[in-house]
């Protein structure tokens, strides 16, 4: 499960600032695609904190764990606005559970990309 791959934050946010570099020139705008069409009740953190203006590409994972387990919610993004890039990794495990750490994912990513949309 991707909420529980071993990658630190850094990691995350490098792959997606050059993810359009990684992925072969053929496969670039369909890869962007499905990073973009993310179904609604998946849509929560980076996503709810995306400014206005931007497009974002986005991948998320998150462990349900056990009952008394602490959740496990990650997300990396790309944000693309003409020829400006932004990548953010936000990785959260020990809240009480998901609800929790989605509201977490939101206000980290609402702090990382506030001065985005005041161009």
């Amino acid at each position: 499960a991707w909420g529980v791959s071993q990658l630190t934050a850094a990691d995350g946010a490098r792959l997606m600032l050059r993810f359009e570099r990684l992925v072969p020139r053929r496969h670039r705008v369909r890869a962007l695609a499905l990073l973009a069409r993310i179904v609604p009740e998946q849509r929560w953190g980076i996503a709810d904190a995306a400014p206005r203006g931007w497009r974002l590409h986005f991948k998320g994972g998150w462990d349900v764990p056990a009952a008394g387990a602490p959740a496990v919610n990650h997300q990396i993004a790309l944000l693309r606005r003409g020829r400006q890039r932004v990548a953010i990794a936000i990785l959260t495990s020990g809240d009480a559970d998901q609800a929790h750490s989605s509201e977490t994912l939101r206000g980290v990513a609402a702090r990382l990309l506030s001065g985005l949309g005041k161009r």
